[in-house]
């Protein structure tokens, strides 16, 4: 287990999940879940990505606050999915100016390390160079 990668799971990666609006990805993204319980895979969220994954909810998809709140709950709860709070945001400031891509991903490319990558099916992040990315659809 040591030498299974560590795995960021980006935003886009939990909303496919919940809004089920790209059947394809929603397939992916169940059974990447279903390896990370378990124990295939090393995963990881950030508070960051929580926070994005409750304004997108609730404010692009129009869901119930109360609903939201379950989900992130139930997200939390996930056998095997761990919370890093670690971001540089004054490296993160840099990266939106000289890429620019937006201040949250940003932040959470400042998240990643040699050790972690992001898993995720934004292409925006391909701007940042040296960020080691995964694309889902690799880890089914």
């Amino acid at each position: 287990m040591s030498n299974m990668p560590k795995l960021l799971f980006d935003t886009n990666f939990w909303i496919r999940f919940v809004s089920r609006d790209e059947p394809k990805k929603y397939q992916i993204v169940s059974e990447i879940i279903q390896k990370i319980s378990d124990g295939q895979i090393s995963a990881y969220i950030s508070n960051i990505i929580i926070l994005e994954i409750n304004f997108v909810l609730v404010k692009k998809y129009h869901l119930p606050q109360k609903e939201v709140d379950s989900f992130l709950n139930s997200l939390l709860k996930i056998k095997g999915l761990k919370v890093i709070d670690k971001t540089d945001t004054k490296k993160a400031l840099g990266l939106k100016k000289r890429y620019g891509v937006k201040l949250a991903g940003c932040m959470i490319a400042t998240q990643t390390s040699e050790r972690v990558a992001l898993v995720t099916f934004d292409r925006d992040f391909q701007k940042i160079k040296g960020l080691k990315m995964i694309a889902p659809e690799s880890l089914v």
